[in-house]
């Protein structure tokens, strides 16, 4: 018997090789993603931004495998390089990301005992309304009814534009301009009071004097026969995640009780944010 391989001998180590290559190639891959995860934990945990040395460091990875994991993860915004200081920290679309998690599927849960608190000490309902990035809409997320009949209905989980309402309009004040211009753009006029969508200026000046006062008010804009205050919810960022509202029916807002719901709504809202910061 020689010592010269068959054709079928060949071809099994050849599969036999694919076999190995594909082995190999996905135990990279799981590598290059267990490090990159891991990369992202540690920037996200430092308390300023880092150097590729610093972070290469703290991964025990030699600096050419730090440059490439921090380069895959800076073509998806998951981290940011800042030229002037060659240092790196989080990117917008990490924290995108997260805020998302954590609006959708925290943020009601954790609005549960500070909504009710609030209709308990205001008498009134109140209503979130959450902010969905992705088609630029609110919804309203969840209420808590207060005694006193509304004598209208709000509908949970439908989207509705933020450029009407003070639900929506507490949002969109603190939104981007892209953002904003887009909303416009998009929007038609009001649902039940038939408003025209406002110019350009006018909605610049509707919203500057939101961002001043703190709060949005509106009455009959989106559902007839109803008044609300809100104040918006921000995220670690700072950005609007979404908005708590104080409703009631039209015929009993005024002024007087505007000065004594904004009080207690405002410290609503700001023990909201402050849970969605320690997230």
């Amino acid at each position: 018997m020689n010592g010269r391989k068959s054709s079928g001998d060949r071809a099994d180590r050849a599969r036999g090789d694919d076999v190995d290559d594909r082995q190999e190639k996905s135990a990279r891959n799981k590598g290059t993603v267990s490090r990159a995860v891991h990369l992202l934990r540690v920037i996200s945990e430092a308390q300023d931004s880092m150097s590729v040395t610093e972070i290469g460091s703290a991964l025990d990875l030699p600096l050419s495998t730090t440059h490439r994991l921090l380069d895959l993860l800076l073509q998806e915004d998951f981290i940011s390089y800042h030229a002037n200081t060659r240092r790196y920290s989080i990117g917008n679309d990490f924290f995108r990301v997260a805020s998302l998690v954590v609006s959708r599927f925290n943020l009601v849960d954790f609005a549960d005992s500070i909504m009710g608190r609030l209709c308990k000490d205001t008498g009134e309902t109140v209503v979130l309304t959450l902010y969905n990035s992705q088609d630029r809409t609110v919804y309203y997320a969840r209420t808590v009814n207060s005694p006193n009949a509304l004598g209208y209905r709000l509908e949970l989980n439908r989207p509705l534009s933020p450029l009407w309402g003070a639900t929506g309009r507490a949002v969109l004040a603190f939104l981007d301009q892209e953002s904003i211009g887009r909303v416009r753009e998009e929007a038609r006029p009001s649902p039940v009071a038939h408003l025209p969508v406002p110019s350009s200026e006018g909605l610049d000046a509707d919203l500057k004097a939101i961002r001043d006062l703190g709060y949005a008010r509106s009455r009959g804009e989106k559902v007839a026969g109803s008044a609300s205050i809100a104040m918006p919810v921000f995220d670690v960022r700072g950005r609007p995640v979404a908005s708590l509202a104080i409703t009631m029916p039209e015929f009993r807002f005024h002024d007087k009780l505007l000065d004594l719901l904004l009080p207690p709504l405002s410290a609503a809202a700001k023990e909201l944010s402050a849970l969605v910061f320690k997230t």
